[in-house]
């Protein structure tokens, strides 16, 4: 039968399956069209069906688990000691038996690898078994082609949630550092024959020394042969390392042995793609298995694509079993030594094929010319005729294997995922496809997402990360994503499903398919999908009332509850959130229509047109507070707060408030609060949210943020920690930095930044890795990090490297070349960065000047600032700078600087819109009550500023308050407490540097340095000395002598940036 047919076959089998077992026969007999042999095959299967041993599912479904996602919550974390002497660095990954973790063995004090046995495999006494084997069996072999096993343990855990206790079995194996065969395939497709011939080599001594002690591996694939860069010009520059001996077993031919298989006999055991015909019959095993495996593996090395793919699985086990040729049709890139090692290789009976791995390479070394025997032929004949003289009983045998086969394939290829996801995993929602012609249905996608984002068990892929991904893949903004694109953008995100949804209307009814896939390693496939379609009949809609049918919103209700149920929640977290649609967006078209067309303009970066369609559906209807909430993030955004801020009231008062989801409620207060300074109420927004929501990625990752600045930094590593256990890399450990720095530990920082560097965040790692350099007084790697960031290419990271480059330049005295490179940032970022961003660069650069003793400039340069912005944070930077240079200003420019003070002063909103308004008000206000002279009065302003401020915050406005109230105090006690309580203020930032600069934006150039020589100036003049005095001394000392960067010239700006997951 030819593949055609099979499909044919696969087909109407799969859709017979779907049916009532009554109506079979008929759909049968009506799809195969009069195809005698099609319905006999059919009818054949279906009866077989109910006759499979599903002993077999567990076995055939071992895949390469490179392509596999995680399907357990990883058991440990960084920073987890385990059997009191093993320090879990980080997680490496997850295959079929368990997770695998980078850890420090303080013991012997070596890296290795912990593997902890998933607890399912645990209980299951096979599973167990094969796991104590991979110990015994590894142990055996040593060999520097084979990965080291160490030891088995055993550790009693218990549950910090649940209280419950249970037993960790682990091994402890030799850590290498690499990417496995299966990667470096799928990142650069065929290999060249010279790394080709290295990398068989290697893989043919280890097997060589595994077989020399009867060790059969019977899992020999590309995701099992690690590769370890070695020295360059050293004697291995490359190492591949075979492991996981997990199915390994003892030669079963061997006489006076006992072999006890730590698989159920009855099982099929290896990975599909890379089994022995052998090993699927049920034959003995021997080491002529490993080698068939071994010449897949050469195959998929030298064509770069595998002889039997997984998503051909059907096809593989008929050509195995069939005798249809293998790679034909590729014969003619293989060059003769790779051809015939393979065919020798591949051979169906195993007494045909090469006997041991060494005939294999003697061929392909050419020292070897001709086949082991006669027999050894090109795949294609050589099964053929392997077929043609059997039995009559084996013909029948075979035929059997193969409809069995084919049976369990085709069902464990339509059953073998469930649809369920773990909690807190990320799913994407692609843009819902209208086919009905009418307009207003391209508004679904809305409808739908306002009924799945009430899920308790699964996360979005944010608008905002999809928006990162679309410019890594060289996507144009608006570029319509097709379903290849769809599954791609999952992929990148770490989705584990994507939805999809189209529309259609026939006859009077409209069809609604939701189809939910499960990525597969590839963007042009899907692993899984399930599929469900939602009716309901065509009215003639009434758009002169704007109202939406109430049957079309019943239908998205249902098919947001499907999709939630699918995805393993429960029924009752479903009714217990499950706000109609219409009631969390609008029940109005025309306001739907433009929310979604606002959405759409936001994608493709045209942010004014999409506030102007914002503006509207909220005219159109007041209540829609999703429109409000998304209007106040974008005006936001631009620095537009004073309205930003409004529509976020509106969003929350308490009309539009029911109209949100319990989640996004949390959300948008949590936002509001974080943007107006009010961190204890965006904490307690989050856990309002986590209440409920307990496995919201976000809600636990964004906390951290006014964690720090509450300065609770180990609770900021709390959440970070819960959240990087719900969703493994998705940012949550490279923040994990922020608070490390802010406690001191500079160790589980740096550990940190290179688990974000692994997780492909690079920028963020760069950027991270000059603060962690900066906090710890390495300014050389922070200036190579910043200069770094200053080379890529893309403008957001353009203007984080001339921020950090700024700043430590100024740090460390070297105002002049700090000055250049501002004034390179503004050239070179000009039209790149909001309006806010360029006030401040004009404020860096005001700042500077003054150092530099160009007053007249720098107040130049502040006024620049203030045309271009007047939000909050403006306004404190820029007091600040003009309220400390006062002092050292000449008549006519203290006048100027009086003026500027009472501009801003003017410039604040009289009506309270939030945290950050209160405190400029008052820091502003006593800036200029301390110009005039009042310093009372400016104190006073200053400590009501001081308690708005965040715990973080240096403060230094007050301690310049204090001093001057000391100077005009008659009285020596209080003068000396006031003088005191300056030097704390000012102490805190020179001990603990950590707290400016990890929000650099927020800090002058050369804020720290500026802060310790205040300190150290307060302290001398008044014979003040304690334990931080010469501490701050050395540290100031140390950062003056520094000299690390260079300023670079101006570069060429070729995107417009983007919202950043860095701070």
């Amino acid at each position: 039968m030819v593949e055609e047919q099979w499909k044919r076959v696969s087909d109407i089998f799969h859709d017979a399956l779907e049916l009532p077992v009554g109506d079979r026969d008929r759909y049968v007999f009506d799809a195969a069209a009069g195809d005698a042999s099609i319905e006999s095959e059919v009818r054949g299967l279906i009866e077989a069906d109910n006759l499979v041993p599903y002993d077999y599912m567990p076995a055939l479904m071992s895949q390469d688990t490179s392509e596999v996602e995680p399907r357990h919550r990883t058991p440990l974390l960084p920073g987890d000691v385990v059997a009191g002497r093993f320090h879990i660095v980080k997680a490496v990954g997850e295959g079929g038996m368990g997770h695998v973790f980078e850890a420090y063995d303080a013991e012997l004090a070596v890296t290795v690898a912990l593997k902890v046995i998933h607890p399912g495999v645990a209980s299951d006494r096979h599973a167990a078994s094969r796991f104590v084997q991979e110990v015994r069996l590894a142990r055996r072999i040593t060999h520097p082609n084979v990965c080291r096993t160490f030891d088995i343990n055993r550790e009693a855990r218990v549950d910090a949630a649940s209280g419950k206790s249970s037993e960790m079995v682990f091994l402890t194996m030799e850590f290498l550092e690499g990417e496995t065969l299966a990667t470096r395939l799928k990142r650069t497709g065929i290999l060249s024959p010279d790394e080709a011939l290295l990398i068989a080599s290697q893989v043919a001594a280890a097997l060589t020394a595994a077989h020399s002690l009867d060790i059969i591996h019977r899992d020999i694939k590309p995701s099992n042969i690690l590769l370890v860069q070695g020295e360059p010009r050293g004697p291995m520059p490359l190492r591949a390392v075979i492991t996981d001996f997990g199915l390994a077993r003892l030669n079963p031919v061997l006489p006076g042995i006992e072999v006890k298989s730590s698989a159920p006999s009855n099982q099929f055991v290896g990975t599909l793609a890379y089994m022995a015909p052998e090993q699927m019959d049920g034959s003995p095993v021997s080491p002529a298995t490993d080698i068939y495996a071994f010449g897949l593996v050469l195959f998929e090395m030298i064509t770069g694509r595998r002889a039997f793919p997984s998503d051909s699985l059907l096809n593989g086990i008929w050509q195995r079993i069939s005798g249809e040729p293998l790679f034909e049709t590729n014969s003619a890139i293989l060059a003769h030594p790779w051809k015939d090692a393979i065919a020798g290789c591949l051979q169906r009976l195993p007494s045909e094929r090469f006997q041991c791995a060494e005939e294999v390479m003697s061929v392909l070394r050419g020292s070897r010319l001709k086949q082991r025997t006669p027999e050894i032929r090109s795949v294609q004949s050589a099964l053929a005729s392997s077929l043609v003289g059997r039995t009559w009983i084996g013909k029948i045998a075979a035929a059997l294997i193969a409809v069995i086969l084919f049976v369990v394939c085709l069902r464990l290829y339509e059953m073998r995922g469930k649809p369920e996801v773990a909690a807190g995993s990320l799913i994407y929602l692609a843009p819902i496809s209208n086919r009905t012609g009418d307009k207003a249905l391209d508004d679904m996608t809305e409808l739908l997402r306002a009924g799945i984002s009430q899920s308790t068990q699964v996360n979005f892929v944010s608008e905002e990360r999809v928006g990162d991904i679309m410019q890594q893949m060289v996507k144009a903004p608006g570029t319509v994503i097709d379903a290849n694109t769809a599954r791609e953008i999952a992929m990148r995100a770490g989705a584990v499903r994507v939805i999809f949804g189209t529309v259609s209307r026939s006859e009077g009814e409209n069809r609604f398919e939701v189809d939910i896939q499960q990525p597969d390693s590839l963007p042009s496939r899907y692993r899984n999908r399930w599929r469900k379609a939602f009716h309901w009949q065509t009215t003639s809609v009434d758009y002169a009332s704007k109202k939406i049918p109430d049957e079309l919103l019943t239908q998205v209700r249902a098919a947001s509850d499907w999709v939630r149920q699918m995805a393993g929640e429960s029924q009752h977290d479903i009714a217990r959130l499950d706000i109609p649609p219409e009631d969390v967006t609008t029940g109005d078209w025309e306001a739907l229509m433009d929310f979604d067309q606002a959405e759409r303009w936001l994608t493709k970066g045209r942010k004014d047109e999409a506030i102007t369609l914002l503006r509207e559906a909220v005219r159109r209807d007041p209540g829609f507070a999703r429109a409000s909430a998304e209007l106040a993030d974008n005006l936001v955004s631009m620095g537009k707060l004073s309205e930003g801020y409004e529509a976020y009231l509106q969003a929350l008062n308490n009309e539009s408030g029911e109209r949100l989801t319990r989640k996004e409620r949390d959300r948008i207060k949590a936002a509001f609060a974080t943007d107006t300074r009010d961190y204890e109420a965006a904490v307690e927004a989050f856990q309002d949210g986590t209440a409920f929501y307990e496995n919201d990625f976000y809600a636990w990752a964004y906390q951290a943020f006014p964690l720090d600045k509450l300065d609770r930094p180990h609770d900021a590593l709390r959440v970070l920690e819960r959240a990087d256990r719900l969703t493994p890399n998705h940012g949550a450990v490279g923040q994990m930095a922020y608070p490390y720095m802010l406690l001191g530990n500079y160790v589980a920082a740096k550990r940190t930044i290179a688990m974000a560097r692994s997780e492909g965040r690079l920028d963020l790692a760069l950027y991270l890795d000059g603060l962690e350099a900066m906090c710890e007084g390495d300014y050389s790697r922070a200036g190579e990090s910043f200069v770094r960031l200053k080379q890529m290419d893309h403008s957001h990271l353009l203007r984080l490297g001339y921020l950090g480059e700024i700043r430590l330049l100024a740090e460390e005295g070297r105002y002049g070349e700090a000055f250049t490179s501002v004034t390179n940032a503004i050239s070179s970022l000009d039209g790149a960065v909001g309006d806010e961003e360029k006030a401040k660069l004009w404020l860096d650069r005001s700042y500077l000047e003054f150092r530099l003793g160009h007053e007249r400039q720098a107040l130049e340069d502040t006024g620049r600032a203030l045309d271009s912005s007047s939000t909050p944070d403006t306004l404190l930077y820029a007091s600040t700078i003009v309220g400390e240079a006062i002092p050292t200003l000449a008549p006519p420019e203290t006048r100027q600087a009086r003026l500027m003070l009472a501009r801003m002063e003017a410039s604040l909103p009289q009506k309270n819109l939030g945290v950050v308004f209160s405190l400029a008000r008052e820091q502003v206000r006593g800036e200029l009550l301390l110009a005039e002279g009042d310093a009372l009065g400016a104190l006073t302003a200053f400590r009501t500023a001081a308690k708005l401020d965040a715990p973080i915050a240096p403060r230094e406005y007050l301690a310049r308050g204090l001093l001057a109230v000391a100077v005009q105090q008659h009285d020596p006690a209080q003068a000396s407490a006031l003088r005191l309580e300056a030097l704390k203020i000012y102490a805190r930032v020179a001990t603990r540097p950590a707290t400016a600069w990890i929000d650099l934006w927020s800090m002058p150039p050369g804020f720290v340095a500026d802060r310790m020589t205040a300190y150290l100036n307060v302290a001398r003049k008044f014979h003040h000395s304690d334990s931080n005095t010469a501490s701050v001394a050395t540290s100031l000392a140390a950062l003056r002598k520094s000299s690390s960067v260079a300023s670079t010239p101006p570069r060429a700006v070729r995107m417009k940036p983007r919202t950043s997951h860095i701070r």
